[in-house]
């Protein structure tokens, strides 16, 4: 008695051949209209890998990533504080152990944050905000506000303004 063959079980996607050709001109009229891989299979019933080898074949450049720029995420709760810690004079070092963190992790959560530590020694300032920022206290202006105003912490603008000779309040 002769048993009859069931197909062998397939499992994930499909292969190009057993698409309708429909499904593949939607997919590659996408990609030249310049979609990426994810928008070119939305709501299709075919796999990322076979869309970019139907591209392929066909010689359509594909994009990579989503175009246009990405928004930056918003600062969270923590790198905030973070912030607030290097604005009221603590050192990297400090908040650093306070959160668990290397002193240079805390330098790159407060650098993105547009916040900038000048050094004891003064390397690397930017003379125009530092020379605004030691004006600012001469006319009578709080440090806090020329820290503010110049986007670095305390300690650098009464440092710069030790070395420009201007007295603070």
């Amino acid at each position: 008695m002769k048993t009859k063959q069931r197909p062998p079980r397939r499992y994930g996607p499909r292969p190009i051949e057993e698409h309708s050709p429909d499904i593949c001109r939607v997919v590659l009229n996408r990609f030249r209209k310049g979609a990426i891989t994810e928008q070119a299979i939305c709501g299709l019933d075919i796999s990322a890998k076979t869309a970019r080898r139907l591209a392929k074949d066909a010689h359509i450049n594909l994009l990579r990533g989503w175009p246009g720029k990405r928004t930056p995420k918003p600062a969270s709760a923590r790198n905030r504080q973070i912030a607030q810690f290097i604005r009221e004079q603590c050192t990297l070092a400090d908040t650093g152990t306070f959160f668990g963190l290397t002193r240079q992790r805390v330098l790159g959560i407060i650098e993105r944050q547009g916040i900038q530590v000048v050094p004891a020694n003064g390397a690397g300032r930017d003379w125009p905000a530092w020379e605004s920022a030691s004006a600012h206290v001469a006319c009578g202006g709080s440090v806090e506000e020329a820290a503010w105003e110049a986007g670095v912490v305390e300690a650098s603008v009464r440092f710069i303004c030790h070395e420009l000779g201007v007295v603070l309040p």
